[in-house]
């Protein structure tokens, strides 16, 4: 694991379902296939907003880091969502 992550995800909360739905529906598909690179290729802003609300990091934080870091995070907020 990367040691800039967050060492333990939890579920989206309540307050965060709304805008972590929204940037989950253009990725949807994708999502459910398990698909996270196409998701990203296709949707790259909705990953990124999508993977910023689930592990509660600031956006800039997320945006500034390398795409290893986006995809490695992304999945595991698939994997407590």
């Amino acid at each position: 694991m990367n040691p800039s992550l967050p060492e333990t995800l939890e579920p989206v909360s309540v307050a965060d379902l709304p805008a972590f739905l929204k940037a989950i529906e253009p990725i949807a598909a994708e999502i459910a296939s398990g698909d996270i690179m196409g998701a990203l290729l296709r949707h790259a802003d909705a990953v990124i907003e999508a993977t910023a609300i689930g592990a509660r990091v600031d956006r800039a934080w997320l945006g500034a880091q390398k795409p290893d870091v986006l995809v490695e995070l992304a999945s595991r907020v698939l994997e407590v969502n």
